[in-house]
């Protein structure tokens, strides 16, 4: 499982503009993280995406992505 969350990981921070991304289990604990982004930080990953699980209830889970300037970060549950 390891292996296939690094993977992911990889893809992810690969794709353009992308500083960061976060992998969090459903109680906010960080399961993979890569990239510039502060992992005490999946706490509130994970209260962003119960919040959208609510706007967008058939997309669970949903990713998370969050624009800063010209850069954004992903968090995927």
């Amino acid at each position: 499982m390891e292996q296939h969350l690094d993977k992911v990981l990889k893809e992810i921070v690969q794709q353009p503009d992308t500083i960061g991304c976060l992998i969090t289990n459903r109680q906010g604990l960080c399961l993979g993280a890569k990239g510039k982004i502060n992992l005490n930080m999946s706490g509130i990953g994970m209260a962003i995406s119960e919040q959208a699980c609510k706007l967008e209830p058939n997309q669970n889970p949903p990713t998370i992505v969050l624009y800063s300037g010209n850069k954004y970060v992903q968090s995927i549950e």
